[in-house]
């Protein structure tokens, strides 16, 4: 353990690829601090976070768009029309509204890609 300027900094080995990175434990309890350097609560380094969490965001995009019209046009439209509409569909679900699934009608990859700034806009707008 470290202390640095107010700071208390742990080394820790993260549980999926078992690089060490220090972690920042300066709001821990002191038994949440001991657990963590005795490798009793599992962390990830950066790297192994974003690439669950990435995992994690794909799997939610694809058993969403198994529940929805298929897309037409090329592989790589509709690829990208699939997450652009599952990202919509997240967006409208969290604000509560009614109408997801006439929203999501559109079938063609191309209009959701030529439509996704706008769709994002009002993402920020209502989100």
């Amino acid at each position: 353990m470290v202390v640095n300027n107010d700071s208390i900094l742990i080394k820790v080995k993260c549980a999926e690829c078992g690089a060490e990175f220090e972690m920042d434990a300066t709001r821990m309890t002191w038994r949440q601090r001991y657990e963590l350097e005795q490798g009793k609560l599992p962390r990830l380094c950066r790297a192994c976070y974003i690439t669950q969490k990435r995992a994690e965001e794909a799997r939610a995009i694809d058993a969403l768009n198994a529940e929805l019209p298929a897309l037409t046009g090329s592989e790589k439209q509709i690829a990208w029309a699939k997450q652009i509409r599952a990202k919509y569909y997240f967006t409208l679900q969290q604000t509560g509204d009614e109408h997801i699934q006439v929203a999501l009608m559109p079938t063609e990859s191309k209009w959701w890609i030529d439509n996704r700034n706008m769709l994002s806009d009002n993402n920020r707008r209502y989100g």
